[in-house]
């Protein structure tokens, strides 16, 4: 059996780039909402 280290290494690379990229979006929208939702409870809780 042939296995094809360079493409499994670039799609891995892919993959974990594009998860990064996730995290980082959930990270920059997640935290302005939580601290609203902090702010919200402060206020009418």
């Amino acid at each position: 059996m042939v296995y094809d280290w360079d493409g499994t290494r670039t799609r891995r690379l892919k993959l974990f780039r594009a998860g990064t990229a996730f995290m980082i979006a959930i990270a920059v929208l997640g935290i302005p909402l939580l601290f609203y939702a902090v702010k919200l409870h402060d206020l009418y809780g």
